[in-house]
């Protein structure tokens, strides 16, 4: 299972990762703070993009 990374959680390395509440993609380098959702400014929740 994938590890889910909340609003204000350090992103644990660098990488694309995706806001679970409408499947957008964002880059955050290892240490950034995850935002809030990038389209209606909530929490929300990220999951790291798997490499393809």
């Amino acid at each position: 299972m994938q590890q889910v990374f909340r609003t204000g959680d350090k992103a644990p390395v660098d990488g694309m990762y995706i806001c679970e509440n409408n499947g957008m993609e964002k880059s955050f380098h290892e240490g950034e703070t995850f935002d809030t959702c990038p389209v209606t400014w909530k929490n929300t929740t990220w999951r790291k993009k798997e490499d393809q």
